[in-house]
């Protein structure tokens, strides 16, 4: 019982220190803003993915509400003309890695390979170069 309570515990500690936004134990990771205003920052991961981007892109404008919508680079290309659509909707695009892959984030290298392939494939297919980053599965 003891033991099953320390690998508990273990675990808990681990997660947050690797997966935690308040953590800083790998560097500072900006999770809010200093800003006086009351202001949420609306944001997507891992798309495209239709039909779900499209209704969503739908939902936003039906409200007019503008979000950052963090794109993987095979997403993009295989939904081109939704991704093109959510830069043209006034949304900002972010980088967020060219697979997503889990193992990817273990080495430097491959990490940053990804991230160039990335930019290039968002750029390529929407015209715009990404100045956001959004490490896949909260890796930094």
């Amino acid at each position: 019982m003891i033991f099953a309570i320390l690998i508990i515990v273990i675990a808990i500690a681990l997660y947050w220190l690797f997966m935690s936004s308040y953590s800083q134990v790998f560097g500072n990771f900006q999770y809010k803003s200093t800003t006086k205003n009351r202001e949420i920052a609306l944001t997507f991961d891992d798309g495209p993915n239709e039909p779900y981007t499209s209704d969503l892109l739908k939902i936003l404008k039906s409200e007019n509400v503008l979000a950052t919508f963090f794109l993987v680079g095979s997403n993009v290309l295989k939904y081109p003309k939704i991704s093109q659509k959510i830069h043209s909707s006034g949304h900002l695009i972010g980088n967020h890695s060219m697979n997503h892959k889990f193992m990817n984030s273990f080495y430097i290298r491959r990490m940053s390979y990804e991230i160039e392939l990335c930019q290039n494939t968002i750029k390529n297919t929407v015209g715009v170069m990404p100045k956001f980053f959004r490490p896949p599965w909260l890796f930094r």
